[in-house]
């Protein structure tokens, strides 16, 4: 037994002398008064007169809040109500308004990720909001949303989509182009939001689909809903109407999923 302790403590004391040597209080930016000790802190440890470890803090603590924040986003998404929407919508401010490393990184960096469209944070979230989406199909064997949307939702007019018009549209709405007086219908089932006028447009109905999604249909006259009131797929909603900023007979329609507009032909088979 004496023999193994001998050795244990020998083990021990290289230990705590490698510890020694090696500076442990170099995480906090703290140099030894060794030359050799002062140079590594000041070349490794620090990156364009910026700790290095004060950054990888910093990112992390945000990275540990996104996370925080993306789970809460997908239980938002998961459980749509008008209070689920307000909070996603609130969540999703706080990540694209807060998230700004610019300041920590170096500018060519800046500019390279800018290069690779990493602050494109519309399409990122597009492309999250799918990954989850399939995620959940995958584990609960249930269709995705747009899958969902494109079996029960029917387009409220039959026309073409005219794409030159509707590349114009900041909203991501589509202009379908169709003779005047045409009926529009109900994309699907719902509960009427908000029956409004437009300048220059004329009449809009916005429709709350449940389960985050809302579709608006402007350019109408003759408006045959109201505010509140419950309707049917296919039901009537107004007819169409010349718009004259636009200079022909036409509807403007968009959807939103979450407060957020997306593209429509994601979601409904034109």
């Amino acid at each position: 037994m004496g023999k193994y302790n001998n050795e244990y403590e020998s083990y021990y004391a290289k230990i705590l002398q490698r510890q020694r040597t090696q500076n442990p209080y170099a995480a906090y930016g703290v140099q030894e008064t060794h030359t050799s000790k002062r140079e590594y802190s000041a070349g490794a440890n620090n990156f364009n007169g910026i700790n290095k470890n004060v950054i990888l803090n910093r990112i992390t603590q945000e990275l540990i809040g996104v996370l925080c924040l993306t789970a809460f986003v997908i239980v938002c998404k998961t459980i749509a109500t008008p209070q689920t929407t307000v909070a996603y919508k609130y969540a999703k401010d706080i990540i694209n308004n807060n998230l700004d490393y610019n300041k920590y990184l170096d500018p060519k960096i800046v500019s390279y990720i800018s290069n690779i469209n990493f602050k494109d944070t519309t399409s990122l979230r597009d492309n999250l909001e799918d990954y989850i989406e399939t995620f959940k199909s995958n584990v609960t064997g249930e269709k995705t949303l747009k899958e969902k949307s494109k079996e029960s939702f029917v387009t409220p007019v039959k026309g073409k989509v005219d794409s030159e018009l509707s590349a114009k549209q900041t909203d991501k709405s589509i202009v379908i182009d169709i003779n005047e007086n045409t009926e529009v219908i109900a994309p699907n089932e719902g509960t009427v939001k908000k029956v409004a006028d437009e300048k220059d447009i004329g009449s809009y109905v916005i429709i709350d689909h449940g389960n985050g999604i809302e579709t608006k249909c402007s350019g109408l006259k003759e408006v045959g809903v109201k505010e509140g009131e419950k309707v049917d797929k296919g039901q009537f909603l107004g007819k169409s109407q010349s718009i004259q900023s636009l200079s022909k007979a036409c509807i403007i329609f968009s959807l939103s999923y979450m407060g957020e507009n997306k593209d429509p032909k994601e979601y409904m088979t034109f």
